[in-house]
């Protein structure tokens, strides 16, 4: 029986959930008549991560508290160019109690019966070597069975062997932030000798379990409002646990022993810490809710009365035997609605096939930051009233600092805002909380517009008391020289300088003459796509450098302008030789996929493609009052050969391309910062290898043979597959592309590690 025949499922009625790797769909399985989970994988993630080979790794798993995977098919299909490409389905058991968080919040007194699921479960992944790596509440669903819920793991498509070559040594970022591990981030500093392993998984669980009884993120989350970097940036922060202080013992404890940030101080099992929970459940009578004080401990008050908990039947002997062997989430859905992986779209993949040579990254900035997390921890249950009390700011390590160039001003002054108020009603209804916060926010920029006012008069009056004074010096000496034989000197007033936070600089040009030269390749055969044919162009000034990271970070802090790869949520990276698309890749990351660090501010920009390079340069020329652009392919090969005077070099600046150009038999397998090779005849730095640059020009390889003699602008009309011009070559590529003759054709949405831009000016 074919796939289609055996499952049947309604697309559009039996979405369960969606992300940016998968959808999932509630199915009816015909043969075996049961109701099944489709995890249908797209094509370009199938051959990323591998999927078919994840699932043959955890599909003979047999764990009670495990989703199963139950087998994989493999469908063709058609793409839109008519080209046969390959999808995998992976059929999974079907789950329909809701998920873990959904589920105690109806039920409080089966928290601690889950938790002890959650461990058995990761216990047994942990024995075969794999760490999950993305434990949170919305990766764990519940299943009645026999009228008691059993909760089960789920989403182990992004799960990783950890003894298993290659992902051994991986230190890629992989996970949900608000749930990620320290040597996640770092493993060469937090990690068991500079390696991540499984007891990552436990300071996740450390989180489940606080936030089970707090209802409260404990380093924050996007959801809130927090920035992804501030929340690493908690989680990174030498913050002691004061917070977890007035649980109840055995959740402290439990708590104490996963939130370690050394790895191998950590607790190592997860079935060590079953033993905990045998103290009891959650205790009977008023239920505690726990809420920050203005001392950053946690007081309790009483509420609602429970029933009493279910009791805790796992045998200590069995537990022991076995210890021998071995941002808030979005709106809560109905259960039906629930399914193994559902909102993977809040996972954070960011490489399955990290390479091995690549050391682990830090997060090192060149901004200050501190965390003013306002918290409001809600109760089990709904009360008349809540008590609303904010802690005091976190402090925050300097390797913590985040990768911007500015402070998150509004959610810091808005915090601000809340902490005056320590204490005041919170109202019952659920979106209390955000009428709070948005109002505080609002507030928090009306005192933002008025320093700016205060500032800006206060610079004002600086300048003008400046100005006056050096004209007094300027009248005071003019008038003294009348009377000395002294020679008169004239005074300037002082320049007033910005401060660094706040300085612009745009990129530095150099002028190129105008004239006529054959463009393209002499040596080409007739019909070739750079076949030599005259041109000739007016005057203009080139870029010196590629434009480097820190110069496009100025344009993203002040636009707020979102990549392309930040649309498309990835980006190409270099793995083994090979180009694979890597999730959350974007302008902020190397050409491995991993974040870069403060010192990387004169590296080229990378991950940026024709709209994103077209989009500063517009921003540029508004800001400078200059005509700012991309040059055109005919004045890129210009600049490239030195204007006249160099033209007969094969690259830009000799022939020599070790003295001029970082290609892929001696960049080392990595970008270089600029202008670190030798300059050509104008000037100009990198103009070939290091990165591909983008032109304005369409591609077209039949466009030489009717290209215009002055001026050429390219084609006036894409061809079908719309493909910009790259010119340069790369670090990555062979010397052939570094000719300044040579061209190529991307798509004017492509990004990748090792495609940059350097900007053109009109002159008059």
């Amino acid at each position: 029986m074919d796939f289609q025949t055996r499952y049947e499922f309604d697309p559009k009625k039996d979405l369960l959930g969606k992300g940016g790797f998968s959808k999932v769909y509630k199915a009816n399985d015909i043969l075996l008549e049961r109701v099944v989970a489709l995890k249908f994988f797209t094509a370009k993630t199938a051959d990323k991560y591998q999927i078919l080979n994840e699932i043959k790794k955890v599909i003979r798993f047999e764990h009670p508290n495990l989703c199963k995977y139950y087998d994989v098919a493999l469908l063709n299909y058609k793409n839109v160019l008519d080209e046969t490409e390959q999808m995998e389905v992976g059929i999974m058991e079907y789950i329909d109690a809701g998920d873990f968080k959904s589920y105690i919040k109806k039920h409080p007194e089966s928290t601690d019966k889950l938790l002890i699921d959650v461990l058995k479960g990761l216990a047994y992944l942990h024995k075969h070597g794999m760490a999950h790596r993305d434990l949170k509440p919305q990766n764990i669903l519940i299943k009645m069975v026999d009228d008691e819920p059993v909760g089960k793991i789920t989403d182990f498509g992004i799960s990783k062997l950890i003894d298993s070559g290659d992902d051994a040594n991986s230190s890629a970022l992989l996970g949900t932030i608000e749930y990620m591990a320290p040597e996640q981030f770092n493993p060469k500093k937090y990690g068991i000798n500079g390696r991540i392993t499984t007891n990552l998984d436990l300071w996740s669980f450390g989180l489940l379990v606080y936030e089970s009884i707090c209802r409260q993120s404990l380093f924050g989350s996007r959801s809130s409002g927090i920035s992804a970097e501030q929340v690493m940036a908690n989680i990174l922060s030498d913050m002691p646990l004061e917070k977890a202080e007035s649980l109840p013992q055995k959740y402290r404890e439990i708590v104490s022993r996963c939130l370690v940030k050394n790895a191998a101080e950590r607790v190592q099992n997860a079935l060590e810490l079953i033993p905990l929970f045998q103290e009891g459940g959650l205790p009977s009578g008023p239920i505690p809710v726990y809420s920050q004080t203005d001392s950053g401990k946690i007081s309790i008050t009483e509420t609602q009365v429970l029933t009493p908990p279910l009791p805790i039947t796992t045998d200590v002997t069995e537990v022991l035997n076995l210890v021998n062997e071995s941002h808030e989430t979005k709106e809560e859905q109905p259960p039906e609605q629930l399914a193994e992986s559902l909102r993977a779209e809040e996972t954070q993949m960011l490489d399955l096939h990290e390479p091995k040579e690549e050391e682990p990254q830090t997060f090192e900035t060149t901004e200050d930051f501190s965390s003013n997390e306002t918290q409001v921890l809600q109760p089990v249950s709904s009360t008349e009233e809540v008590t609303q009390v904010l802690p005091q700011p976190l402090p925050v390590a300097e390797e913590s600092r985040i990768l911007i160039a500015e402070p998150e001003v509004e959610v810091e002054q808005a915090t601000q805002v809340l902490n005056k108020n320590t204490i005041k009603p919170l109202p019952k209804e659920e979106n209390g909380y955000d009428r709070l916060w948005t109002k505080a926010l609002t507030e928090s920029k009306r005192r933002k517009e008025a320093e700016r006012r205060r500032r800006k008069t206060t610079l004002l009056l600086l300048a003008a008391i400046l100005l006056v004074g050096a004209f007094v010096a300027f009248v005071l000496l003019k008038s003294s020289s009348a009377n000395t034989v002294a020679k008169k000197e004239e005074v300037k007033p002082p320049k007033l300088v910005p401060s660094s936070a706040s300085f612009f600089a745009p990129p530095q040009t150099e002028p190129v003459a105008g004239g006529t030269f054959m463009m393209g390749d002499e040596n080409a055969k007739a019909g070739s796509a750079t076949v030599a044919h005259p041109v000739s162009l007016n005057p203009f000034a080139m870029g010196k450098y590629e434009v480097t990271v820190d110069q496009f970070r100025q344009f993203i802090n002040e636009t707020k302008y979102v990549t392309t790869a930040e649309n498309n949520g990835k980006s190409q990276v270099f793995v083994n030789g090979k180009w694979p698309y890597k999730p959350q890749v974007n302008w902020r990351y190397d050409v491995y996929g991993n974040l870069l660090d403060s010192n990387t501010k004169n590296l080229p920009v990378v991950h940026v493609s024709w709209s994103d390079a077209t989009e500063y340069c517009r921003w540029l020329s508004k800001k400078t009052g200059n005509a700012f652009r991309l040059p055109t392919e005919a004045e890129w090969e210009f600049a490239a050969r030195g204007g006249d005077s160099s033209s007969r070099f094969l690259y830009s600046g000799g022939n020599n391309v070790d003295s001029v150009a970082w290609y892929d038999q001696n960049a080392g397998k990595n970008l270089h910062p600029i202008g670190t090779k030798a300059a050509n005849a104008l000037g100009l730095y990198d103009m070939s290898g290091n990165v591909a640059e983008w032109c304005s020009d369409w591609y077209d390889k039949e466009y030489y043979k009717s290209s215009p003699k002055e001026n050429p602008q390219g084609p006036a009309e894409p061809l079908k597959d719309q493909r910009k011009v790259l010119r340069g070559g790369a670090w990555g590529m062979p010397k052939s592309f570094a000719r300044c003759t040579d061209h190529i054709g991307y798509s004017e949405d492509q990004t990748g590690g090792n495609i940059g831009f350097r900007v053109c000016k009109t002159t008059n």
